[in-house]
């Protein structure tokens, strides 16, 4: 008989443990994840001069049901300058602002690409990228020259005259 009140203990604690350890889980797996969404990863800006910093805001969409961390953002090089949300909350969004200043790159069509790390674990990093022509500010030629003289000096230009 004692044998039988175990074993119906034991039973009766396993039905009772068991659901409760599953609907546990369940939930813990419920609380489902983030979903990084843009609506546009390029940008391509119209023809600018060189020496005109282009700023364009990324948005960034959040359509999952946990917060989207964006973990870091990193611009291919020194010319190009990032600020962003760091969190999105589901439902919401956010915004990933590249500025891309364009001196040196004139006459060049450029491609500059930056990358995003999030906690999308679909989407876990991705690239922006900013496209465009730098048109040339300014064309000498030839492209250098030799300047004498001191600065105030007013004979250099008096010399100039008489000849």
């Amino acid at each position: 008989m004692n044998r039988a009140v175990i074993n119906f203990i034991f039973i009766l604690i396993s039905l009772t443990i068991f659901p409760l350890m599953s609907a546990f889980s369940e939930e813990k797996f419920d609380a489902g994840s983030p979903v990084a969404f843009l609506p546009s990863d390029i940008y391509n800006f119209e023809s600018v001069p060189e020496g005109v910093l282009v700023t364009h805001d990324f948005i960034i969409e959040n359509k999952g049901t946990a917060p989207l961390q964006i973990l870091s953002v990193q611009p291919g090089c020194g010319c190009t300058t990032a600020s962003y949300t760091k969190e999105i909350l589901p439902g919401g969004s956010g915004k990933i602002s590249l500025s891309f200043d364009t001196a040196g790159y004139g006459g060049i069509s450029v491609n500059k690409k930056t990358l995003v790390k999030t906690t999308d674990p679909n989407n876990s990093s991705f690239r922006l990228t900013i496209t465009g022509n730098v048109e040339t500010f300014a064309q000498i030629n030839p492209n250098s020259a030799i300047l004498k003289g001191s600065a105030g000096d007013q004979n250099i230009f008096k010399d100039r005259q008489r000849h």
